[in-house]
């Protein structure tokens, strides 16, 4: 009995240690995660660790479009740390604030009085009311070094909520570019800003190749993109390229597009079905740029190779259900072989009972149970598969699906984009005959457009070589507002039906039995 005790004493004192070891073990990594060091903190000393020749100067400071923050008194954000120093500056030169955004020069009074290293290069992180990482801002760095790019590589996967890296008005170089298109796969960096840092290999298309990449808002402004970089960029945002699945917003203004350019976003706009914001404002294009853009979003047709491959499209979807049809007709033969081999030696290694009311009553319901798989197993079984491989591969989408096209002549016709939203095409060269143009493309999309869809909402035209006042003119906002307030009106309406449809039963995908009427 003493060893018993013993033993149980052992025992209980072994729990209690393993217990207070996995408290401790909680306790500290509770602690760890609590004292991981932020970016402001990693950054300088990865650097110091691969010895970098630079300094590293990052400024800390929260979104001044934070709705919490706005509500706050403006003594009260003025008491924001602003700047954060981790390493020796050995060099003094005064700071000029040439890292921050122009906007917020005029808040930081305290660091312009510190002084700097020549060398040294001014990062800003931007944080949310939660204080998470969701910004990293570089500015009027000459150049960008390219291990700086690769440790914030290494950096940012840890930062979920890191969504927008910014690098405006920067010396780059296509490396710059590469390290960035390596990046975006592996974070959740949707938007980049490249505004004022023009590439002379204009590699800007390497963001958009990757598979995985996540990229919705892509700025290029003042970036000296010519056609041959318009063209490379544009062949990214065709149908079923991964850019195209993506990108919502392409800022292309201020460089040297002109009407080859525009021909080049006008394709990729016939299949593009995701983009939602197109700026071109201030490069030059002229009328038949702008003619170009405005026909692929009014009814056009098709081409021999889009009919191809359209077709080739349809049939590997088809080819898609058939296989998982089959496979799933294959898979129900099998269980069923299988169930009938268990009964089959169920009934061969049983000896006979005595029968009885209950029994019978059972064996009927047996039968009735083998009458419903026999039915199953049939037309209805295939009508369950069908119903799976819908449910699973969805249906058939595609820019030139049967909802979106129609036949007149002979001839295929597609109804045209009607997803861009927003199209600016202010200070170009466009003339009178892009208004006319555009006022019918307005008038044609008020007539076809379904609820689920947008069309324009907004046209820039400003600063063209067209009449200061003309009928124009009012016709295009009298237009475009009220296809401003009808997309308002659709979209309350479909958020409606998505929560009542909500509240609804959802369809069984097994067959129910029929009741006997027709």
């Amino acid at each position: 009995m003493k060893a018993t005790k013993a033993d149980s004493m052992k025992s209980v004192r072994s729990n209690k240690s393993v217990r207070s070891a996995k408290s401790l073990k909680n306790m500290s990594s509770d602690i760890l995660e609590d004292q991981q060091p932020s970016f402001e903190e990693c950054l300088p000393m990865v650097c110091r660790k691969y010895s970098c020749p630079f300094s590293i100067f990052v400024k800390k400071d929260y979104q001044h479009d934070d709705f919490y923050k706005q509500l706050k008194a403006p003594e009260e954000s003025v008491k924001y740390k602003k700047i954060t120093v981790t390493t020796p500056l050995p060099n003094s030169a005064t700071f000029q604030g040439d890292f921050m955004r122009p906007d917020d020069r005029t808040t930081a009074t305290s660091a312009s009085e510190m002084s700097f290293d020549e060398d040294a290069i001014f990062i800003t992180t931007y944080y949310d009311n939660v204080n998470n990482l969701t910004e990293i801002y570089l500015a009027k760095i000459r150049p960008v070094p390219r291990s700086l790019m690769q440790i914030i590589g290494y950096l940012a996967p840890s930062y979920e909520y890191l969504t927008k890296i910014t690098l405006y008005a920067c010396n780059i170089d296509s490396l710059v570019i590469h390290e960035l298109s390596k990046i975006l796969p592996k974070t959740a960096i949707t938007d980049v800003c490249l505004d004022g840092s023009p590439v002379p290999e204009g590699n800007y298309f390497n963001l958009l190749d990757h598979n995985e990449t996540r990229i919705k808002y892509l700025s290029l402004c003042r970036c000296k993109i010519n056609d041959e970089v318009c063209k490379e960029i544009a062949s990214r945002l065709h149908y079923l390229c991964p850019a195209e699945r993506t990108l919502l917003l392409l800022n292309l203004s201020s460089n040297h597009i002109t009407d080859e350019g525009a021909k080049c976003l006008g394709q990729a706009l016939r299949t593009n079905r995701h983009l939602r914001y197109l700026n071109l404002a201030d490069n030059h294009i002229g009328d038949d740029g702008a003619d170009f853009i405005f026909d692929s979003l009014i009814e056009f047709r098709l081409t021999y190779d889009e009919t191809m491959k359209k077709r080739k499209r349809r049939l590997e979807y088809l080819k898609a259900k058939r296989s998982f049809l089959m496979k799933f007709l294959a898979e129900c033969d099998a269980t069923k072989e299988s169930d009938e081999y268990s009964q089959f030696s169920r009934k061969s290694g049983t000896k006979k009972k005595k029968t009885s009311v209950t029994s019978l009553k059972n064996k009927g319901f047996k039968k009735d149970i083998s009458k419903k798989d026999k039915l199953i197993s049939g037309e209805d079984g295939l009508l369950r598969a069908e119903l799976f491989a819908n449910e699973l591969l969805g249906p058939f989408i595609d820019p030139f699906s049967p909802l979106n096209t129609v036949l007149r002549d002979g001839y295929s016709h597609c109804t045209g984009n009607m997803v861009l939203c927003y199209l600016n095409l202010s200070y170009n060269r466009l003339a009178y005959p892009s208004m006319k143009k555009l006022v019918a493309l307005l008038q044609y999309q008020k007539l076809i457009k379904r609820p689920t869809q947008s069309g324009l909402v907004k046209v820039g035209i400003e600063g063209n070589c067209i009449p200061v006042s003309c009928v124009e003119y009012q016709k295009i906002n009298d237009l475009t507002r009220l296809a401003k307030s009808a997309h308002n009106i659709s979209g309350r309406m479909s958020i409606t039906g998505l929560k009542s449809r909500s509240r609804q039963a959802r369809i069984s995908l097994v067959p129910q039995p029929s009741s006997g009427r027709n």
